[in-house]
């Protein structure tokens, strides 16, 4: 695994979107496969991470270039916590509304006890993995 950079202060003050995203993904080590998505009429495909177009388009060498929406995307964020839970890592995902101005989510996977703060369920859950992540090395 490549080394993560960041620390806890730099992981929590990173806004969700692509920045995270992209520090989640290498911490996951993502393969960097394109997600087509096939649209209705049959035509027209595209890959959901980075704007790939099969039918219009070479592909990129070394794969997608775009970033799973790990922190913005509950089901992305939901295969952070299935990893985790393969090596026994369970997660407490707690919805704070009455302690300040801007209620927020609070997830912490418990044998880690490392936790992460975020206005939406999945930016809390990505961080609670990046700083899991952190402790493994």
């Amino acid at each position: 695994m490549e080394r993560i950079t960041m620390n806890r202060q730099q992981i929590e003050t990173t806004p969700a979107g692509p920045d995270l995203d992209a520090l989640v993904a290498e911490a996951a080590k993502w393969d960097h496969n394109h997600k087509i998505r096939e649209c209705e009429d049959g035509f027209y495909n595209y890959c959901e991470y980075c704007g790939y177009e099969p039918r219009f388009m070479e592909p990129e060498p070394g794969g997608c270039t775009g970033f799973p929406p790990y922190s913005t995307d509950i089901d992305k964020a939901w295969e952070l916590v299935e990893e985790r839970h393969q090596k026994r890592e369970y997660l407490t995902l707690t919805y704070l509304m009455d302690v300040g101005p801007t209620p927020y989510y609070l997830a912490e996977f418990r044998m880690s006890k490392k936790w992460g703060e975020g206005i939406t369920a999945p930016e809390a859950i990505t961080r609670a993995y990046l700083l899991a992540k952190l402790e493994e090395e």
